[in-house]
């Protein structure tokens, strides 16, 4: 995550300056292994793990990358393209080229906030009757796949 990105945004909903310095001063960090710990760097990107801030943050900024999808699924009278949860994302598109239409749109959108899309942690999945028809993996912009699945799971 972008903290310049995120300073903007939360100076936009009027959050005290002197608040958000003193998150962004901070925002320091250190690895612990077994019962030691390295010393601590600051933070110049991304949000702590655990932090109770972090999925606040976090969806502040995807909250405009959300208002931007065109593509998704209906779901009686509700349009919905994409869930999230803290930083998982699922994107719902009504066939795959619409998959495809959507998966770009988000790259370019999330680009724009300096994030990526993690290519080893994504999957597709397909419902319905022609949900085991083979299809060719998604390309990201960078070349990466990302594989179909037959299953999912939750965590």
């Amino acid at each position: 995550m972008n903290h310049y990105a995120l300073f903007l945004k939360l100076l936009k909903r009027k959050l005290p300056i002197q608040i958000i310095d003193h998150w962004f001063e901070a925002s320091l960090t250190c690895v612990r292994w077994d019962s030691s710990l390295s010393h601590f760097v600051k933070l110049v990107s991304g949000v702590r793990q655990g932090g109770v801030l972090s999925p606040q943050f976090f969806a502040l900024l995807i909250n405009d990358v959300i208002d931007k999808l065109y593509i998704g699924c209906r779901m009686s009278v509700v349009f919905v393209p994409i869930f999230v949860s803290a930083d998982d994302i699922v994107l719902l598109a009504p066939s795959v080229g619409s998959l495809l239409t959507l998966q770009a749109l988000l790259e370019t959108l999330l680009e724009n906030l300096d994030m990526r899309i993690n290519a080893l942690k994504s999957a597709c999945i397909r419902f319905g009757p022609t949900h085991d028809a083979d299809c060719a993996n998604l390309t990201m912009k960078n070349g990466e796949a990302i594989a179909w699945v037959s299953t999912c799971k939750g965590v």
